[in-house]
């Protein structure tokens, strides 16, 4: 195979990654290939509960679930019901053995992906990534995913990942409003993000989110709602319990991901960990906050036009563990003050 060599398919299957936020910022690539290929049919392979996180792009013509076991015999099983669907082209942007596996199971003829985790055999068309003492170069994921398409003759043009909104998720998000009122006023909408579904390495401290959002509360009028995503809910009821200020805490009941995305659409600011909905925001083009510690910032250092990144500079991180083991410093030296002065120069305060 000739590297850029190209094809004219007539259906193509991308398997999309798992994490929320790599999925957004993998939108680049379906974008990419219908543009590219515009009488092929698009179907993408992900996490069932991305299909509502997916739902009204224009590059996707259907999407398929992953089966929810594991194992051999279940991808044998998925790959068997994908062999019959006949797709001529598969684009795996995980870097598993498993997602690979699935595709040459289903006996996608033309089979492209990362020559890594010792995948290369069931791949028919692979580059490996920039390495560095047999580690991987921290890149932009949306940039990492897009080279791939290199092996189909796509330039991986500069492309905004991007989500919609449809009328189905306006309609949820007005339903779970119309029982939990926003604050009243007409001050900046401002989304307070605590989770991080990786693990608490990547949190920032209950009662410094709190400060962050009586300050704003008190200081422009800013109408404050605390997000909750799923197994988040006591992080956000700290947060709610400690600010002094109106305010909206969305839950017990958590908001869905449609009504999530709309609700992300519609504000002002987001104030966020380093988690899934910093990626709905930029998908959306809303200003952004980013609390960084644990993680490296080279794999989201792209499309940050609104988006302020605060980070310390310790010598422990970047560590990816979801767990400190010693003082938390990345994030403990993040200070409420240096937050809010971020966040009024987004809202031009």
């Amino acid at each position: 195979m000739v590297r850029g060599e190209s094809l004219d398919p007539r259906s193509i299957l991308v398997r999309m990654p798992n994490w929320l936020g790599d999925a957004v910022m993998a939108t680049v690539v379906p974008s990419a290939l219908k543009a590219r290929f515009p009488g092929a049919r698009l179907t993408v392979l992900g996490r069932p509960a991305h299909e509502n996180l997916l739902r009204g792009l224009p590059s996707l013509d259907a999407f398929l679930g992953l089966e929810k076991r594991k194992g051999v015999r279940a991808i044998w099983r998925q790959g068997r019901r994908l062999k019959s669907m006949g797709f001529d082209v598969g684009v795996v942007l995980p870097n598993s053995l498993s997602s690979a596996a699935l595709f040459f199971f289903a006996r996608i003829p033309h089979r492209i992906g990362y020559d890594l985790n010792h995948r290369g055999l069931l791949l028919t068309r692979k580059i490996r990534p920039a390495m560095v003492n047999h580690r991987r170069v921290p890149t932009p994921m949306s940039e990492y995913y897009k080279e791939l398409l290199t092996l189909l003759g796509v330039e991986p043009k500069a492309r905004r990942p991007e989500l919609v909104v449809v009328p189905e998720e306006e309609a949820e998000l007005e339903e779970y409003l119309a029982v939990r009122p926003l604050p009243a006023g007409d001050g900046p909408l401002v989304l307070l993000n605590p989770g991080a579904s990786f693990g608490p390495s990547k949190m920032w401290r209950g009662d410094a989110f709190a400060a962050v959002g009586d300050r704003l509360q008190a200081e422009i009028g800013a109408r404050i709602v605390v997000l909750a995503g799923p197994g988040e809910t006591g992080l956000a009821r700290e947060i709610s319990g400690a600010m002094k200020r109106p305010h909206l805490g969305l839950f017990p009941e958590v908001l869905g991901l449609g009504g999530l995305k709309a609700l992300v659409k519609r504000s002002d600011l987001l104030i966020t960990t380093d988690t899934g909905p910093r990626h709905l925001a930029v998908a959306f083009d809303r200003p952004v906050v980013v609390l960084m510690g644990s993680t490296d910032p080279r794999y989201t250092h792209a499309h940050l036009e609104k988006t302020t990144v605060i980070r310390k500079e310790v010598s422990c991180s970047p560590c990816h563990l979801k767990v400190c083991p010693i003082d938390h410093r990345c994030m403990e030296e993040i200070t409420p003050a240096e937050v809010v002065e971020s966040a009024r120069k987004h809202l031009d305060l």
